[in-house]
């Protein structure tokens, strides 16, 4: 009777029927471990396609806008606050980690986002200001100049800044332009007192999925 003729990876069982391989032992597999922050991925670049040991990096789908910042919004390149004005986003250092978006900004102000084809959930929110109580402003995102998903509003004070606009958007071919505008309007303080609210509570966010 013949014993412990099976291999695995080169490797002959033990006595007790077991096949222990490590990583060099598989004729596919260009290395002997990892280490900690590494995986094993697969290679199709390679002649023939083989599994390598890299680095894990983590990539982002994302764009943001909204540094926090006390900028006064005169200083924008926004105009006054109306229906169907393109409001805009400060931040000095946006952050874009979707391939093939570009941002479009001046001063430190971002006015709009060109996508490349993909899917995104888009959320933005404004921090625009009134002469009183009785203030609030209504918006949406707008995708090549036509509004897209649900209407955000905000009011005279802080606490009525937070109910976001939300859509998503599927761009299948080329690009597309995203930018927020205001549908209406009352009672809101002009473009020289508009403070700094819309940078310290505005931001704009795109996701994509």
């Amino acid at each position: 009777m013949s014993h412990n003729k099976i291999k695995v990876g080169g490797q002959s069982p033990n006595s007790a029927g077991e096949i222990s391989i490590s990583l060099d032992n598989l004729s596919n597999v260009t290395a002997t471990s990892a280490s900690d922050g590494q995986g094993i991925i697969y290679d199709d670049t390679a002649s023939p396609p083989k599994w390598i040991v890299n680095d894990l990096v983590a990539t982002s789908t994302m764009v943001f806008i909204g540094s926090g910042s006390s900028q006064a919004y005169n200083t924008s390149g926004g105009g006054a606050i109306s229906a169907g004005v393109v409001v805009e986003f400060y931040d000095s250092s946006p952050f874009n980690g979707i391939s093939g978006a570009s941002i479009s900004t001046a001063s430190n102000w971002v006015s709009g986002i060109t996508l490349p084809v993909g899917n995104y959930i888009i959320t933005a929110n404004l921090g625009v200001t009134f002469t009183g109580s009785s203030g609030v402003a209504t918006y949406r995102i707008h995708s090549a100049g036509g509004a897209i998903g649900t209407t955000g509003n905000v009011g005279y004070d802080d606490e009525s800044v937070g109910s976001p606009a939300v859509s998503y958007l599927n761009v299948p071919s080329g690009t597309k332009t995203i930018d927020v505008r205001v549908i209406a309007v009352s009672s809101v303080n002009s473009l020289a007192n508009q403070g700094t609210r819309q940078a310290t509570h505005g931001f704009l966010e795109i996701r994509a999925v």
